[in-house]
């Protein structure tokens, strides 16, 4: 019986050595657990922080890109909130037909017209933009008129016209008259 017994007393050391051992490995494994979730909160974050700089560098890219980071001194910005001015002439933004040149002295819409395909009854609706000063701007130019004695302003090397049925400033009525004249555009 005392083999039995050592025999049976092993067997229950045995096992109880078994669920010792299997108390630390359970220990071990929740250790690893946490381990591994403190790594994959720390991947978490820093994932995080990398979507984040990288909208922040998104964002500024592409202010520079559309024009969102002027500072408006530049009058060639389109949709500035300043009317552009040239030489003689500004431009106009109208919620109809959209950003457009005017006279600066009277702001009377512009016009370029074909005057190869306007008749003669079409051309008296249509007053040249003159004056006694000769332009030689990058964009104003002009060219004399003997005729009328006064040169003919242009816009880039087309000539410019009030349509004669515009009485205020704003009004844009030459705009396909005839089919021929056209608001003048930046």
């Amino acid at each position: 019986m005392n083999e039995k017994q050592t025999g049976e007393h092993t067997e229950q050391e045995e096992t109880t050595t078994k669920s010792y051992s299997l108390d630390e490995q359970t220990d071990q494994m929740l250790d690893q657990d946490a381990d591994t979730e403190d790594t994959g909160s720390q991947k978490h974050g820093v994932l995080i922080i990398a979507v984040i700089v990288l909208f922040i560098i998104g964002f500024f890219i592409f202010q520079a890109f559309s024009g969102g980071m002027t500072d408006g001194s530049d009058p060639a910005v389109v949709g500035a909130e300043e009317p552009r001015v040239y030489e003689y002439v500004k431009t106009e933004t109208h919620e109809v037909v959209g950003e457009h040149l005017v006279d600066m002295s009277s702001g009377r819409t512009l016009y370029i017209i074909n005057e190869a395909e306007c008749p003669v009854q079409c051309m008296t609706q249509w007053i040249p933009y003159a004056g006694v000063e000769n332009l030689n701007y990058s964009s104003v130019t002009s060219e004399f008129d003997e005729a009328q004695g006064q040169y003919h302003y242009a816009w880039k090397g087309d000539k410019l016209y009030y349509y004669a049925q515009d009485d205020l400033p704003g009004d844009f009525l030459g705009d396909g008259f005839f089919f021929v004249g056209s608001i003048a555009r930046p």
